[in-house]
């Protein structure tokens, strides 16, 4: 279940970058907005370029083997 692992999603407002951390392996990260539309899809790594988004809240979808976690964050 989500509960069994920790994931995060800093700094919160973020700026330029968003760094994604879980204690397990990443498969891939989703940005989305509040509207349900994609704006980011990340495979690599758990660093994501974000100075291109709109200021305002976003989701991160973060996809492991076993579960998809839901973080909200901010946009500056």
């Amino acid at each position: 279940t989500t509960e069994d692992f920790r994931t995060a999603v800093y700094p919160n407002p973020a700026d330029d970058e968003l760094y994604i951390y879980s204690d397990k392996s990443i498969l891939f990260t989703t940005i989305v907005d509040l509207q349900g539309r994609v704006v980011i899809k990340h495979t690599a790594g758990n660093r994501i370029a974000i100075s291109n988004l709109a200021s305002g809240a976003y989701i991160a979808e973060i996809k492991t083997k076993d579960a998809t976690i839901k973080r909200r964050w901010m946009k500056m």
